[in-house]
């Protein structure tokens, strides 16, 4: 396929499963995907992220090739590029496993400490995906997330409690899926008890459910 005609493909703005197809079907499509999303500066480049991101949950090991070029994306001067590319690099690790993360890694820990909660949020989405295929980076994930409240995030330009109630709760979503295998189990309880009175009622919820599974009916958390 040429680059014009997927960029008129593209412009429909169709599932992100129809252009996944395309892909699977082409192989001339994934790499002017990637391409779109590299040079493009129209909005179609965004119908390209999220097809390359489709692929990458679905057949994550036809991405591998183009590994390099998707991680340079993460220095996207597109912060919609940039923070999709948080979503869609994890899913190639379980294909192309620890090699891939030791080339991502540098760069995909600093959006741990990004004062954009969308970023930071993509980033603490992803967690799952990274311990599995290298679980030994717990210790140095979790005590980032566990050490939010020295965290400054802003909103046009201004410090923001609110958006930092809201990485809360990205945070104890992410700590309610890894905390029965976790070395931290009692930090997450406690950070979970700490926001039982938060100003925000999703985040409130998500840290009595943590802390029935912490241990149901004390809210204790027991080794």
């Amino acid at each position: 396929m040429e680059r014009e005609q997927l960029m008129t493909e593209l412009r429909k703005k169709e599932d992100s499963n129809v252009y996944a197809e395309l892909g699977y079907r082409d192989d001339s499509v994934i790499p002017l995907l990637i391409e779109i999303m590299e040079t493009e500066k129209t909005a179609v480049k965004y119908q390209a992220e999220k097809a390359v991101r489709k692929i990458s949950e679905e057949r994550p090991a036809m991405l591998l090739p183009y590994g390099d070029r998707l991680i340079g994306l993460l220095d996207s001067e597109n912060n919609f590029i940039k923070w999709g590319m948080l979503l869609t690099l994890p899913g190639l690790l379980e294909a192309g496993g620890r090699d891939i993360w030791g080339k991502m890694r540098e760069k995909y820990l600093l959006s741990f400490r990004s004062q954009q909660v969308a970023e930071f949020g993509n980033a603490v989405s992803c967690v799952g995906k990274i311990l599995k295929v290298c679980p030994e980076e717990e210790t140095t994930i979790i005590p980032l997330l566990l050490n939010i409240d020295g965290h400054t995030f802003l909103h046009h330009g201004v410090p923001s409690p609110e958006c930092r109630n809201v990485a809360k709760g990205h945070i104890l979503e992410c700590f309610l899926e890894q905390f029965p295998g976790s070395a931290y189990r009692e930090e997450m309880a406690a950070f979970a008890e700490g926001n039982l009175e938060n100003d925000r009622k999703q985040v409130c919820a998500r840290a009595r459910r943590l802390m029935k599974l912490a241990q149901p009916g004390t809210g204790r958390c027991t080794r």
